[in-house]
């Protein structure tokens, strides 16, 4: 698969998750919150994903956490 690069960080209002492997059809891309919950999930279709992040508090602490079937 290759590294999961999240930039930039810190991000203001937009991130985004890419590889240097192939990320397309792996699963999905989840964000959680620093207490677990999911705030946004994005299934991945290409090698670069953008993040849209307005809806999401500012200041807070988030994960990012890339799901396949394996």
């Amino acid at each position: 698969a290759g590294v999961l690069k999240v930039y930039p960080n810190p991000a203001d209002g937009r991130c985004t998750v890419s590889s240097q492997g192939k990320l397309s059809g792996a699963g999905e891309v989840v964000l959680y919150d620093s207490g677990g919950k999911v705030c946004l999930r994005r299934p991945v279709a290409e090698v670069s994903l953008p993040f849209e992040l307005n809806s999401l508090p500012a200041g807070g602490l988030f994960f990012i956490r890339l799901q396949t079937g394996k």
